[in-house]
């Protein structure tokens, strides 16, 4: 869409045979989104330079992970993450991937549990969040520029997306049908958590602001 979501062209991937998992922009050209096959051969990571016009791809080798969440810094600076619960990051726009050490001094049984969405302050802080349903809600921070990532059980359920506002508050939703959607947020820079039940059956999948407060 081009005037705010009044209306919607559809623009071809080349992707024919699996649906898209997540999709990244970093202005509105250039922008990156992730498929994964039936079968499983590899996630495939496809880029844009044109806003989505065309779209170039290539499969990732490594097929004993599942990568659905995607999130770039910058043209050469990203992360892959998803169900199998790794963080790889690449500094060359993806030519190669270096899988980065997750810390497993807190919550050391589910450091791998899937992460659902990535979030950066800026170019050292970032947040990554999800959990196991019905086991735990998680978050894991960096504050070297995603090298290392300690992990922080924070809820009884997954958390879905995640939202660094300033240095000191981050804010994520997630929940479960049965119990409804929940919310979690820090005034420390991620070192405790308040959770909270918003009263609403479903589960939270994303969060946005439209402005600081609101």
């Amino acid at each position: 869409t081009s005037n705010s979501g009044a209306n919607w062209v559809s623009q071809n991937s080349g992707i024919t045979v699996s649906t898209i998992d997540d999709i990244f922009f970093i202005d509105q050209n250039t922008g990156w989104a992730l498929t994964n096959d039936y079968l499983f051969q590899g996630t495939i990571v496809l880029r844009t330079t044109n806003g989505g016009a065309s779209w170039t791809n290539y499969r990732l080798t490594d097929t004993t992970k599942v990568f659905n969440v995607i999130y770039f810094l910058n043209p050469l600076t990203g992360f892959l993450t998803g169900y199998t619960g790794e963080i790889f990051k690449t500094t060359n726009a993806g030519v190669n991937w270096t899988e980065c050490v997750i810390d497993t001094s807190f919550c050391s049984f589910f450091y791998l549990f899937p992460k659902n969405k990535i979030s950066f302050l800026n170019s050292n802080t970032g947040y990554a969040c999800g959990g196991q349903i019905d086991i735990v809600g998680m978050v894991w921070k960096t504050t070297d520029a995603g090298l290392n990532w300690l992990s922080y059980c924070v809820a009884p359920e997954p958390l879905y997306d995640i939202k660094p506002i300033n240095p000191s508050k981050i804010a994520a939703i997630g929940g479960d049908p049965d119990y409804g959607v929940s919310f979690v947020v820090s005034y420390d820079g991620g070192v405790t958590w308040n959770y909270r039940e918003i009263g609403i059956y479903g589960t939270g999948r994303s969060l946005a602001y439209r402005t600081v407060s609101e």
